[in-house]
């Protein structure tokens, strides 16, 4: 049977990951596990910074027997109606493990109690739950006697210097590459790319020290908002 593109695109994106090997393996070894050490992963960190990468790559290829389901929180009408609608019967009547997925989930900012209280207790006991938001936990999960042994929180920073020279590195940059535009993102993986993107366009680009790296993590959020570019030379700053 001829594999989709939606296969090939998972197998693309695998393959391009670097990085966060101990934040990988915590999600793929809970996956895994017959007895897993949480039940609900939540991983947070500033637009950029490689959250929804890490959620794919954790349930990508998860093995025979195991039902994923990824879900995008912003194309979800954000009421218990809206997600139970796009969850539909995915996990009914599974005797295996089970995965939820919910990717931009600070959009799901007024279903938080909702999801912790009812929708997920309703789930079967073979299902992890992965979480990816720019938003930390609220209280609710960490202070909840049933679900503070069940939670494992992950925050994203970003990448060390010799991560971001590896992934530049594989988008075809050249060691020199890699230096400069490593020294202009900061680690930021949405800025890496991006540097990267516009050297393998411009190989001469000239890239200049990027602003801090709060200001730079401001930036990338507005781009990602659609509010604004990120210039990557000097003279577009």
């Amino acid at each position: 049977m001829a594999r989709t593109i939606a296969e090939r695109l998972t197998e693309a994106t695998g393959a391009s990951f670097v990085g966060r090997e101990a934040e990988l393996a915590t999600l793929r070894e809970a996956i895994a596990a017959e007895d897993p050490p949480f039940l609900v992963a939540y991983v947070h960190g500033p637009g950029g910074i490689g959250k929804s990468r890490l959620l794919q790559s954790a349930v990508a290829g998860p093995g025979p027997g195991v039902r994923v389901l990824s879900l995008d929180c912003a194309r979800i009408e954000p009421t218990p109606r809206g997600l139970l609608e796009a969850v539909g019967g995915a996990f009914e009547g599974a005797d295996g493990r089970c995965v939820l997925a919910l990717d931009t989930y600070e959009s799901f900012g007024l279903m938080d109690s909702w999801l912790r209280q009812s929708f997920l207790p309703s789930l079967p006991d073979t299902a992890v739950t992965l979480i990816a938001s720019r938003e930390p936990p609220r209280p609710g999960w960490l202070t909840s006697p049933g679900w503070a042994g069940l939670f494992h929180q992950i925050r994203l920073g970003g990448l060390d210097p010799d991560e971001a020279r590896a992934m530049l590195t594989r988008r075809g940059l050249s060691a020199d590459q890699a230096e400069r535009a490593s020294r202009f993102a900061h680690g930021h993986p949405l800025a890496l790319e991006l540097a990267a993107a516009a050297l393998r366009a411009q190989p001469d680009l000239e890239l200049v020290d990027g602003p801090p790296p709060l200001i730079l993590q401001q930036l990338t959020q507005a781009f990602l908002a659609g509010q604004a570019d990120i210039g990557l030379a000097g003279s577009q700053r």
